[in-house]
């Protein structure tokens, strides 16, 4: 506990280790840290939230636009025919990536709006 103290720095009052079965606190916003944990932080009354649903959501086209960038490049037959497996994979795994990065911003979008209706 004191080591997640001093890594969050000066900005945290307070840090409470919640059970896994508990429901989203209000006004918080969770991350996902790895399967086993995530971190809820209140950012209600702190952060403009319009403001950063609107970020968000252009970070949200950016990498949709990137999605489709990758799907175009995967689609392609002579891409298919000319480059190494080895490549492909990786443009594969570029492309799962972008998708995962496109989850997290709608979810962060989702709770955004939400918190407006608390």
């Amino acid at each position: 506990m004191q080591s997640i103290r001093s890594l969050s720095g000066k900005g945290v009052s307070t840090i409470t280790i919640l059970p896994s079965t508990s429901p989203r606190p209000s006004g918080c916003v969770i991350s996902t840290v790895s399967s086993a944990a995530a971190v809820y932080l209140h950012v209600k009354g702190r952060v403009d939230i319009d403001g950063e649903i609107a970020k968000a959501r252009k970070k949200l086209e950016k990498t949709k636009m990137g999605i489709e960038r990758q799907k175009k490049i995967l689609g392609d037959e002579g891409y298919k025919e000319k480059v190494s497996a080895e490549l492909q994979d990786v443009e594969k795994r570029k492309l799962g990536d972008l998708e995962a990065e496109a989850n997290g911003f709608e979810e962060t979008i989702k709770q955004f709006e939400g918190l407006k209706l608390e």
